[in-house]
């Protein structure tokens, strides 16, 4: 993989997660003596292995999984472009525009992209 590196290897690899998964576990295991050498061996990004190891990753995926429910709370319609811009203020980053539709994917248990519908006119008069 070092011929992707600076590319996001995640969208050109369907297996990138699985051995992201095994190289954070290979090296709190001890097998790997050095987050460079773990990630040579698993084929990953040094600098996302990194992350994945001292909780970067996850807490910025925390952050948006709650503003995405705070959202969804308020019944604000959320448009991809929205969820890029707030996940580049998180990590300053820009993510590929495709990258909503995966994050989604992967964290459907909690999470679930439809449609917005227009309001039911009876629906209406209660907020009046």
């Amino acid at each position: 993989m070092a011929g992707h590196q600076g590319q996001r290897a995640s969208t050109m690899d369907l297996e990138y997660e699985n051995r992201m998964e095994l190289a954070v576990k290979d090296l709190i295991d001890g097998t790997y003596k050095t987050i460079n050498a773990t990630a040579k061996a698993h084929e990953v990004v040094c600098q996302t292995l990194s992350d994945h190891v001292h909780g970067i990753h996850r807490a910025c995926q925390n952050v948006i999984n709650e503003w995405l429910v705070q959202n969804s709370s308020m019944a604000t319609p959320l448009h991809p472009r929205d969820l890029r811009a707030r996940a580049f203020k998180i990590t300053g980053k820009l993510p590929g525009k495709n990258w909503h539709q995966k994050y989604l994917n992967r964290h459907g248990e909690t999470l679930k992209a439809s449609k917005p519908r227009h309001l039911d006119p009876k629906q209406a008069q209660n907020f009046n």
